[in-house]
């Protein structure tokens, strides 16, 4: 019995020895590596979602109250905006020509110029070349001159803040010189003020004459409160002092009520002496 194992061993297993004791199964030790068992590597946690901040919205700032200016302007803003716009209409031919006044060949034209009938006639032929002439030049130049007044406008636009401004500097100059000439209406500006736009629409010679007109005028009205007043003075003579008085009063106008016997009698001889001068 024992044998009969033996043999169904040997048959299963012939490279193993003969005569293995212990009745074990002997076990051949084999060539190949053995694998390792396979470790598990160790997984990363996966990282806990949290929930994002919650970012306050901005709040937009209250608006101002509109007053009822703005909302009138706003209102009539958006009228100006609906109205139509007036559609431009541009000129004709006819218009145009009428305007630059363009040559227009009388209807025999071209029979003169080609010298009449028989050809030959002179005269025919330069008054054709003439008229001509003259009617282009006519064209040329009243082009010529609006376009010369189209620049000049846009010139004097340019031009009009420094003209107010020189005009301005002109007038304080020649206040200037006029009260150092005569110092003693320093403290009588309005009266002289007065006098001169009394006397603008009057012609002189130059600056010199007018100035000298202007205060001999005031000095005048000015005597009429004060007889002991006078242009040459050293010292301006103290009179009492009038208040600025509009243009529009002078002259007929009435002196202000309520003020000092004095002061209304250099009012109302101010206003006689303007009167007297116009």
């Amino acid at each position: 019995m024992l044998k009969l194992i033996d043999l169904i061993l040997e048959e299963a297993n012939p490279d193993a020895p003969e005569g293995g004791g212990g009745g074990g199964l002997p076990i051949a030790p084999s060539s190949e590596p053995v694998e390792a068992p396979p470790v598990d590597e160790p997984v990363a946690a996966e990282p806990t979602p949290t929930e994002p901040t919650p970012v306050a919205e901005p709040v937009a700032p209250a608006a101002a109250p509109l007053s009822a200016d703005s909302i009138a302007e706003a209102f009539a803003r958006q009228q100006q905006q609906n109205q139509p716009v007036a559609p431009v209409t541009p000129p004709t031919q006819d218009q145009i020509n009428e305007a630059t006044r363009r040559w227009k060949p009388a209807a025999n034209f071209m029979s003169q110029l080609m010298g009449g009938e028989d050809g030959n006639d002179l005269a025919a032929q330069q008054s054709a070349l003439d008229g001509m002439q003259d009617g282009l030049a006519t064209h040329i130049l009243t082009i010529a001159n609006q376009l010369i007044e189209q620049r000049l406008g846009a010139v004097n636009e340019q031009l009009a803040p420094l003209q107010e401004y020189v005009a301005s500097a002109t007038g304080q100059k020649t206040e200037e010189t006029f009260f150092t000439s005569f110092p003693a209406l320093k403290e009588h500006r309005d009266t002289a003020v007065l006098v001169a736009q009394s006397m603008g629409g009057q012609q002189f010679t130059d600056a010199k004459s007018k100035m000298q007109a202007i205060a001999s005028a005031t000095e005048a009205v000015i005597k009429r409160a004060n007889p002991n007043f006078t242009l040459t003075a050293t010292q301006p003579t103290k009179t009492p002092q009038t208040s600025t008085m509009p243009a529009t009063q002078i002259p007929g106008g009435q002196g202000g009520a309520g003020g000092s016997p004095a002061t209304n009698a250099l009012q109302s001889a101010q206003q006689r002496a303007v009167s007297a001068l116009r």
